[in-house]
C-alpha cells in the first residue's frame, strides 16, 4: 500500500501537473501508436538482443525448453489480450494513455483493474515470457524479469504516489482491497462508482 502523509516528490507533482492538461484525441492515439511500438516489438526485440549479446545458447544442453512453443503461443496470446484490454479500459473509460504525459481522468477500478491493479504490465511481461520461451533463451527469461522487476518499482515509487496525490482516500482504499501484481482469483470488493469521480 502507498504510505500516507509522504512527501511524493518533485516526480509526482510533475505528473500530477501533466494529468490536469486537456489531451486532444488525435494526440492519444499517437501516444498509444507509439507505446504499442515500443513495448510490442522494440523492447522484445532489445532483450532478445541483449539475450544475445550475453551470450545466449538457446536450446543448449540442460536448459532447453522442450515443446514449449504451444504454452508459449498461449501465454503469450493471455498477455497480448490482457494488456491490450488493459490499455481500451484506460483509454475509452479514464480517458487516458499508459504514458505519464497523458494519464487518465478518472481512478480504473472495473474491468482488469479490479483484478489487479496493474494488468497491462502483468499481460507485457506474460507477453516478453513468452517470446523468451518460444526462443528457447534462459538468458532472456531472466533479462525479462529483471526489466520486470524495474518496471514494478518504478510503478510502486512513482505511478503509485502520483495516483495517491490525485485521488488520494479513493486510492488507498482501491490499495487495500486489490492486489498489486498477482491477481486474485476472487474479488473482495470494489470501490463504489461514487468514489471513482472523487
Amino acid at each position: 500500500m502507498v504510505e500516507r502523509g509522504r512527501d511524493s516528490g518533485w516526480i509526482t507533482a510533475l505528473f500530477v501537473r501533466w494529468s490536469r492538461q486537456p489531451a486532444k484525441a488525435g494526440q492519444r492515439r499517437l501516444v498509444m501508436g507509439a507505446g504499442a511500438v515500443t513495448f510490442g516489438l522494440l523492447v522484445p526485440a532489445a532483450l532478445a538482443k541483449a539475450a544475445d549479446f550475453l551470450g545466449d545458447r538457446r536450446g543448449s544442453a540442460g536448459w532447453r525448453f522442450h515443446h514449449w512453443e504451444v504454452p508459449a503461443l498461449l501465454v503469450g496470446g493471455a498477455g497480448i489480450m490482457l494488456a491490450a484490454w488493459s490499455v481500451r479500459v484506460l483509454y475509452r473509460d479514464g480517458r487516458g494513455t499508459p504514458a505519464p504525459l497523458m494519464p487518465t481522468r478518472t481512478l480504473l477500478t472495473h474491468g482488469p483493474y479490479a483484478w489487479c491493479r496493474n494488468p497491462m504490465t502483468l499481460g507485457v511481461l506474460l507477453y516478453y515470457g513468452a517470446v523468451a520461451l518460444w526462443r528457447e533463451s534462459l538468458m532472456m527469461l531472466l533479462l525479462v524479469g529483471l526489466f520486470g522487476g524495474i518496471m514494478l518499482l518504478y510503478i510502486k515509487l512513482v505511478e503509485e504516489r502520483e495516483l495517491e496525490a490525485r485521488f488520494g482516500e479513493t486510492f488507498r482504499r482501491y490499495c487495500e482491497s486489490t492486489p498489486f501484481i498477482v491477481p486474485r482469483l476472487m474479488r473482495r470488493r470494489k470501490v463504489s462508482e461514487k468514489d471513482e469521480g472523487s
